[in-house]
Order: C-alpha cells, then structure tokens, then sequence
C-alpha cells in the first residue's frame, strides 16, 4: 500500500508522464492530418478565320473574326483550339483530347425540343504524358467544311418537312488525372472549348460563338501518413489511456490514506486540546490484571469519568494510543488503533 510522500511524487510524475505519452501517441493517431491545397488554372481560347466561296461582293479570300457572315457564302472555316493548365506544384499524368463536331437541330421558336444531334469526330482521342511538369498546352488547328454539315442538316430538314433553329458546334474536349510528384494525390482536368456557328439551308447572316474562358480550380485534400502506423499508436493511445487512470486511482488512494493520517493525529490532538484538565498522561500501562471494558467512543469514557470521578489517562504507543479509567478492578479503556487509519 502506498503512503509515503516520495510514492506520492512518483505517482504524480508518472501521471504526467503518461498524459504527455498519451498527448503524442493522440497526435500520431488521430490528429496527424494535413491539408494540402492544389491550385491549376485552365485557359482556352478559340481562333478562326471564314475563307469565302468565289463571289463578287468581297474582295478578300477571308473575313477576320467577330464578323457578321453571309452562311451561303461561307467555303470553310480555318480553326485554332487552344488549351493551357497551370498547376501550383509539379504533376506527372495523362492527359487527354480529342476535336469533336456536333450539329444540334431544335425546334424553331421554342425552348423545349430537339429533333436531332449527332457527333463527328474531326482529330481521334489522344494522350499526351507529362512528367514533372507545372504546366501543359495543346494547339489543334482543323478545316472545318461548312457547306459538308449545311448539306446533312439540309437533307434532314427537307427528307421530314422540318423548320429547325440548328448549330454547327466544334469543340475541344480535353481530359484527365495527374499525380501530384512525391504524394498519393490526384488531380482531375476536365474542361472544353467550343466554336457554335449558324446553319442553315438559306443565305442568311450568322455569328460565330466561341467559348474562349480562364477556369481557376482550388483542390484541397486532407492527408495521414501511412495508415498502419496511426493504427499501431491509437492501439498505444488506448493502452496508455488504462495507465493514466490507474495512476489517477493509485493517487485518490494515497490522497485518502493521508488525509486519514491527518485525522489519526487531529483526534488525539483535539482530544487533548479539549479535555487536557481532566487527562493524565502515563509513560506505562499493564491491563492485564484488570477487568477491561472497552468502550467504543470517547464520550462513554466521559460518562465513566463522570460517574465514577477517577482521573482518565493516557498513553499513547507507536500502533495505538488508549484512554483508560481505573476504577477498583475494574479499566474501562477507549483504544485507537492507528492500524485501522493507514489502511
């Protein structure tokens, strides 16, 4: 059983021993996460110039961009499709694109059908690898033959009788996931770009759209280190958890053994104080060859005392102090066991 001082200071010390490992192995364990943020801007951009059938209205071989055009004038459309991403921090991966041309036939003045959409495919799928890079770029040029697409939206609409609102839309697709260099993280690049011209079996004006655009993407990805080791700590953490309120109980117990202690010497100190006109204080005592009545509190002591006006006495032993009154032969004697404190 613990009671001494210097057994107190080891219990505390190893209490705050095993709450400063349980702090680290919570750490390690459970709390050992990071955030890493990823940055990569996306830029397209979509340049073109209309190359013009022979005629007698125009004297140039092509209009610029971000002109109004005549459709049945329209010979082909010489395209650029430029795509940029720019990361934060080096990747390595794959990457896809590939040029698409799709022609959407709705119906005229009206937001809710469509009669037809179909895809082309103008440059196949392709991959480009990039190794340790912060930065990749893809500049596709295509012909595009107008008068092709205007010939099958016009068979379509006269074949079923149709009048149709219809587009002739090109777009770059591109796509992807790289690896961000010397971690697990992945980052996924999705974006197209697009040219939307009008079609139309009639000479009629006509804008081309483009969707030229700058996307900023932010990825934030929280992290561990490597699983099976947070999985041993929170095993240690659980072990050292059981130590922490063992020692906790292990001091509670000392802490009521001491206060015990205390209250062994305040009562026969208090006793003293209180009634040290009527004790004597002996250095020997033999009851033997007395008839010993023990009584269990101090106050039926008094009541002897009271009675009979025999002094009470007192010896106090290494184990036990007694309060006794001899009366003939007769002792009646009121016993503290110091055993029955330290307990």
């Amino acid at each position: 059983m613990i009671t001494s001082k210097s057994n107190g200071r080891k219990i505390i010390i190893m209490l705050i021993f095993t709450i400063l490992l349980a702090l680290f192995f919570m750490f390690v364990g459970f709390l050992n996460k990071k955030t890493e943020k990823y940055y990569f801007t996306e830029s397209n951009d979509v340049d073109y110039k209309v190359y013009l059938k022979d005629n007698s209205f125009f004297d140039t071989e092509y209009l610029d961009k971000n002109k109004v055009y005549i459709t049945s004038l329209i010979k082909y459309i010489s395209s650029t499709f430029k795509y940029n991403v720019t990361f934060n921090k080096p990747v390595s991966g794959e990457i896809n694109y590939k040029l698409m041309a799709e022609i959407i036939a709705d119906q005229e003045n009206s937001d809710g059908g469509n009669f037809w959409t179909k895809e082309y495919v103008l440059q196949d799928i392709k991959t480009d690898n990039i190794v340790k890079s912060t930065s990749y770029n893809k500049s596709l040029t295509q012909d595009i033959d107008y008068s092709q697409y205007n010939e099958l939206l016009e068979k379509f609409i006269s074949e079923y009788g149709l009048s149709a609102e219809s587009t002739l839309k090109i777009y770059l697709k591109v796509d992807g996931k790289v690896k961000v260099d010397n971690t697990d993280n992945e980052l996924n690049v999705n974006s197209s770009v697009s040219l939307d011209m009008p079609l139309s079996k009639l000479a009629i004006e006509g804008t081309i759209n483009t969707d030229n655009q700058v996307k900023e993407n932010k990825v934030e990805i929280t992290s561990t280190k490597n699983e099976l080791i947070c999985y041993v700590f929170r095993i240690l953490f659980a072990i050292d958890l059981i130590y922490i309120f063992r020692y906790i109980y292990q001091y509670i117990q000392y802490c009521r053994l001491r206060k015990k202690k205390v209250s062994y010497r305040r009562k026969i100190l208090n006793i003293k104080n209180e009634y040290e006109g009527i004790i004597t204080n002996v250095t020997t005592v033999d009851l033997n060859k007395f008839s010993t009545i023990e009584v269990k509190e101090f106050d039926d002591l008094l009541n002897v005392y009271n009675t009979t006006r025999e002094p009470i006495n007192c010896w106090i032993g290494s184990e036990k102090t007694i309060y006794f009154i001899i009366n003939g032969n007769s002792c009646y004697a009121y016993i503290i066991n110091k055993k029955d404190y330290d307990r």
